[in-house]
Parts: C-alpha cells; structure tokens; sequence
C-alpha cells in the first residue's frame, strides 16, 4: 500500500447551525495534517442553508468537499462518500461527533502500523462534561450504556462494536467486500450490519479506549422513546437479513437474576413506553445473551 491518506466521511442531515461550528473546529485540527486528504461531507437533505454556509466557507475549508444526496438515508450518504473519497482509508464520524488532534492521529497511526486491507480501528465515545452535568438524563443514557455497548478495554472486538461515528479502515476491502446496505435509512443497524458481514469476509476489528471522540447529542424521555421504537425497526430488518443472529443473541429463558436487572433498571419507564416487539432493539448492541419480555407493558 502506498502511503496512508485519511478520507474523512461524515453524513448530515438538517444539522446546519450545531454541524458548522463542529465543521469548524476539525477543519482547523486537519488543516496541517499532511495525511489527511480531505473532509467529504455528503448532505442527504439538499439543504439550502446548509449549501449557504459551504460556499461561503470555501475560502477556510481547505481540505473541505461537499456532496449530496437526496433523502436516501444515512447508508446510501456513507455508500456516496467511500466511492467518491481519494484517500486509501476511511475514517467515519457522525455530524454531532467532535474528534480530537490526538483521535485522528490514531486512526493514522495505527493503519500506518497495520496495513492489511482487513484492519480497522474504532474509538471510544464519550459525552462532553458540560452536557453531562447539565442534562441528567443524557448523563444516565451514557452511565447505562444505552446507546453504545460497555467500552473497557483495549483489543480485539466482534462486529457489535463497529460504531460508524468513530471507525476508520480501507477504502478496498469495502469496495471489494461490500458497502453498508441501503435498506437502513436511519442511523440504526447499517453500522452493525455491514461489520457483520465484513468480518466473515476477514475483517478485523480493534478498539482503542485511548482513541476518544466527543458526542454531542443531548436525550430526553421522548426522544429517546422514539430512537428504540426506530432501533426496534430496523433490529427486525437486521433478523430478517440474517435470522442466525436470532439464535446467538436472543434466549427468553429467564433467571430470577435477569428478571431482577430489569424491573430495577432506572429506565424502567422507558422501556414501558416501547412496544414489547421494539425491545429487541437491545439485541445486539447490548452484548446481552438472554432478555425477559414479561410486563414491560404493564
């Protein structure tokens, strides 16, 4: 391989005022970082304003390209960006994630280390102390794992950890592989998904609990409400693609333990407000091997 050159992808969607100001930071961490190509970001909404603020920061975003697409989804926006980037490997983030000069060192470094086609790194996510101090209820989704799986320590991970909001790995073993599958509109599985089928084709997955990206997504009760009902969805699409999963992550067979762990679990609301059938939402992510549906909607 010749020398290593970072694509950055990030897909947006009506985000104009939050993302610029994000936009803004990472252009000035990577506008001196020789090895970063460039900053794709592809706009699956056609926005207007969005389209205002990228011609008027041509001048300051160096490294800066814009793409669009028109309501595809999220999987289609990555798919668009990876066929598009110039450089050899692509380092993913999300358009309310915030990296540090020290996360994107590490997404090169380690694909400088590491150059099999196969290799990928994925980083921590963590949220910004001020939003955790302010918002308790964000601050209990984070302690609780709800969003993302328990990250402790360094190694080699199962595709459950494949988070597309901190991930980087070669533009070819995708093209040669496969890409994220289009039937996930929203942020919810294409992740997952693609992982799964990668690492059958080899892939190897490490995670860095050095490699800390900030989130700056903000929950209450009904968004959060909203986002498993989604998870819940698309957790049906991800079984219908590939139902061994079904076998592997799902087991109804109850211990006074697990049954304990959830009529205790300080999300108990939550998870009454949700349809029984969106509960599988958890399947994956959660690493859990067994789950006890039994008054959830009592």
């Amino acid at each position: 391989m010749k020398d290593i050159k970072l694509s950055i992808i990030i897909p947006t969607y009506e985000r104009t005022k939050d993302f610029a100001e994000i936009l803004n930071v990472i252009n000035k961490i990577i506008e001196n970082l020789s090895y970063v190509e460039e900053m794709l970001i592809v706009d699956d909404n056609r926005n207007k304003e969005f389209k205002k603020y990228t011609i008027n920061s041509q001048a300051t975003l160096k490294k800066f390209r814009c793409l669009t697409t028109n309501h595809r989804g999220s999987a289609a926006a990555r798919n668009f960006g990876i066929r598009s980037a110039k450089g050899n490997v692509i380092l993913f983030l999300d358009d309310d994630i915030l990296p540090s000069i020290d996360s994107i060192n590490n997404h090169y470094n380690y694909h400088q280390k590491n150059r099999g086609d196969n290799k990928c790194l994925v980083g921590k996510v963590i949220t910004p102390k001020k939003i955790s101090l302010n918002n308790s209820f964000t601050r209990n989704v984070d302690e609780q794992n709800l969003q993302f799986g328990k990250q402790q320590l360094s190694g080699i991970v199962d595709f459950r950890y494949f988070y597309t909001c901190n991930v980087s790995m070669k533009k070819n073993f995708m093209l040669k592989h496969g890409l994220f599958n289009e039937i996930f509109k929203d942020a919810l599985y294409d992740d997952i998904e693609l992982a799964y089928r990668l690492e059958k084709k080899g892939l190897q997955i490490y995670f860095d609990k050095k490699n800390i990206v900030e989130h700056f997504k903000q929950y209450d009760y009904l968004s959060l409400t909203r986002r498993y009902k989604m998870m819940g969805y698309y957790a049906k699409k991800l079984l219908k693609l590939h139902p061994e999963l079904s076998n592997s992550f799902i087991n109804l067979k109850p211990t006074i333990k697990e049954y304990l762990l959830i009529f205790t679990h300080p999300f108990l609301n939550v998870l009454r407000a949700i349809n029984v059938n969106y509960f599988e939402a958890l399947l994956i992510k959660s690493g859990a091997t067994k789950y006890f549906f039994i008054g959830l909607n009592s």
